[in-house]
């Protein structure tokens, strides 16, 4: 049947990508389904911190280079919802919905499953709406989200924090990227993943930061990561060269509850050092697991349970 597959990796991001290339290239029959909702989708920074990229280039374009290496080595894409996973191994099925039309449902075989489903992003609301920050991200250098990964770039530039995590979190960030800016300044949302409360402002306060509470009207990147300017629904105007989002980061992990896989209170996927979940025939890999968030990290768990399933396929019988 061509709808069977040795392997079937659920999520197309670093970890997805990278456990397919090596199973590709041992010869396997991988299919990738990826619904393209990754943030490196959205991510035109630069890629400073990924190691052998010597040129950096954009997490948007590592994705889609990642991709061609893994069909050319034979493995498929399809850009498709994985809604529901049946089965014990090594015959599992996977239902999946087009993403052009959720009505339109298809039934894949596999022996072993890596979930690969990453994390969702709390974006900022801008006039109430989060899909109109999206905007603000389509420009290199306008705002920024991992300051393990991108601090550095911010160097010399004024900050203005837009949390919508937690306070403490803002707070924490503001001091990490205190080495490398030359200003920082924290902007609470009253619509984000928490209201603060009376304790948050006393951190605030002792914090040594200028910060400010309040909603978003509208943002006007005048030039990208130069000027660019914050308007609240009190119509103040916050003025700074680049914005870091301070936000909460969410596993994708409903397919993995429903499947019956153990998560963490926090809601990660719980594996063991192999990628092996507590149901046999079941990896995890990259951010869905709770594990450091960097793409390097990402790409290492998807290569190494790809070394896993390769050698439990290798078992007789299967």
């Amino acid at each position: 049947m061509t709808n069977s597959y040795e392997t079937v990796i659920i999520g197309g991001g670093p970890a997805g990508l990278a456990a397919a290339k090596h199973l590709a290239f041992y010869q396997r029959k991988v299919l990738v389904i990826d619904r393209k909702t990754g943030p490196l989708w959205y991510n035109l920074n630069p890629i400073h911190n990924y190691p052998g990229i010597t040129r950096p280039i954009s997490g948007q374009s590592l994705i889609k280079q990642l991709k061609g290496e893994v069909t050319a080595l034979g493995a498929e894409i399809k850009h498709a919802n994985a809604i529901k996973i049946e089965g014990i191994f090594p015959n599992f099925t996977i239902t999946t919905q087009l993403l052009s039309d959720s009505q339109k449902t298809e039934i894949i075989q596999a022996k072993t499953i890596l979930l690969a489903t990453g994390v969702s992003i709390i974006h900022p609301k801008v006039n109430h709406q989060w899909e109109n920050w999206l905007a603000v991200t389509q420009k290199a250098g306008t705002c920024y989200y991992c300051i393990d990964c991108e601090a550095p770039l911010m160097q010399g530039k004024k900050v203005e924090i837009v949390s919508v995590g937690t306070v403490n979190q803002a707070i924490k960030n503001a001091l990490a990227l205190r080495r490398f800016v030359s200003d920082v300044e924290i902007f609470i949302c009253t619509d984000g993943f928490i209201l603060p409360n009376d304790e948050d402002k006393r951190m605030l306060e002792n914090s040594g930061f200028t910060w400010r509470i309040g909603m978003l009207q509208s943002v006007s990147i005048i030039a990208p990561g130069i000027r660019q300017v914050l308007t609240t629904q009190a119509q103040e105007k916050i003025t700074a060269n680049t914005f870091f989002v301070s936000s909460i980061r969410r596993p994708r992990a409903e397919l993995a509850r429903e499947a019956g896989i153990k998560l963490t209170e926090h809601g990660a996927i719980i594996a063991d050092e192999q990628g092996n979940t507590n149901i046999k025939g079941i990896w995890a890999a990259g951010d869905v697991r709770p594990v450091a968030r960097q793409i390097a990290v990402a790409a290492g768990t998807g290569n190494y349970a790809a070394l896993m399933i390769n050698k439990a396929l290798n078992e007789p019988g299967h």
